[in-house]
């Protein structure tokens, strides 16, 4: 039905490697299998497929090294290649680089459902000296009924969780600024237990996680890839929002310099790419990926979404507890013909609309 409506297959698929059983012991599904499954579905429908926000295809411990990250995403492409040179219309894209998610408490990822229970950061601390409260906590995790992010999950990832979560603020400053296992290490204790007595200390503290994505070698091979464009995974919002109750949330930091960033790390400060192929992967790459006409080109007849950034001085604002910072050096955007942005500051104009692919 979708082909036979021109449409298109964009699955977010399953990267993060869910259990294939919930319990104790359950096995656990590699990254990879969510591509060969919508690889597989594509096939059979002879439908369009875009991959969303693609990711290594496997979980490796140790850490990857530059070598194994490499080796892992030419691995992960393999069967999208094969699928293409078999006649297959698939592309993907890619979030621009590992980023450290801002989490406004400590608390926010592995204890919202008890903070809505309880009601307040101060009573889950208090739970939290209690010993069959903190084992509750685990077994809920542990045996599949909290469904955690991969790089956040003590039970899926348990190489890495630890190293994945930062301290960014904390009443002991002694532990602001250093990863969870670092904490652990000082406190002569397992990261799980570190975690809830930094909670119980300091209920309100503050941290940041890392993204799911793999090491920046890896993303290479992903954005040389002739058919990955740019991806972001973000919502539209000001920079003012927020989510004040559990679990917490302001938004990522792709949301106000995920293209800079792009831009910043392979083209002006690096040579992974030329600007004419970056930019194509910021535009027109995404908008033909979505069958949008008049868009991502600047030519007659074309909508006119232009941008126009001070290249030397494009800069990234912001730090790990706080994303919400608008680039610097972007000086001028026009959507759909109108100034939206006017020497760094925004007009108050909102010539946007919700974009539609003509049937």
């Amino acid at each position: 039905m979708l082909k036979d409506y021109g449409g298109f297959y964009v699955p977010h698929w399953r990267r993060t490697g869910r259990r294939r059983d919930i319990g104790r012991g359950a096995g656990y599904a590699e990254p990879q299998e969510g591509i060969l499954e919508v690889l597989e579905t594509a096939r059979r429908t002879g439908v369009r497929l875009h991959i969303a926000h693609i990711a290594p295809g496997w979980h490796t411990v140790p850490p990857m090294t530059p070598e194994i990250g490499v080796a892992v995403g030419r691995a992960t492409l393999e069967p999208i290649d094969e699928a293409a040179a078999g006649g297959m219309e698939v592309s993907f894209d890619c979030i621009p680089w590992e980023c450290w998610e801002p989490l406004p408490y400590l608390c926010s990822v592995h204890f919202t459902q008890f903070l809505r229970l309880l009601g307040s950061r101060e009573r889950l601390a208090n739970w939290l000296k209690v010993d069959e409260f903190r084992r509750k906590c685990w077994d809920e995790i542990e045996s599949g009924k909290l469904f955690q992010r991969v790089v956040i999950n003590p039970c899926l990832n348990a190489a890495h969780w630890a190293e994945n979560l930062y301290i960014t603020k904390h009443e002991n400053d002694e532990y602001d600024g250093v990863l969870l296992s670092e904490a652990a290490e000082k406190m002569g204790k397992d990261p799980w237990e570190a975690l809830c007595d930094l909670i119980v200390e300091d209920p309100d503290s503050r941290g940041s996680h890392k993204d799911y994505r793999g090491i920046e070698e890896q993303m290479q091979v992903f954005f040389r890839h002739p058919a990955c464009s740019v991806g972001l995974d973000v919502s539209v919002c000001d920079d003012k929002w927020e989510v004040r109750v559990p679990p917490y949330s302001i938004p990522l930091p792709d949301t106000y310099s995920g293209y800079p960033k792009f831009l910043i790390r392979n083209v002006r400060d690096g040579d992974l790419l030329g600007i004419e192929e970056a930019i194509a992967k910021c535009t027109s790459l995404p908008a033909k990926s979505y069958g949008l006409e008049g868009r991502g080109v600047i030519e007659v007849g074309a909508h006119a979404d232009i941008a126009v950034i001070d290249w030397e001085g494009l800069r990234i604002v912001g730090k790990p507890e706080e994303s919400r910072n608008y680039p610097e050096g972007v000086r001028y955007v026009l959507v759909n013909g109108s100034v939206v942005v006017d020497e760094g500051r925004h007009t108050g104009e909102r010539p946007g609309q919700i974009l539609r692919r003509e049937s």
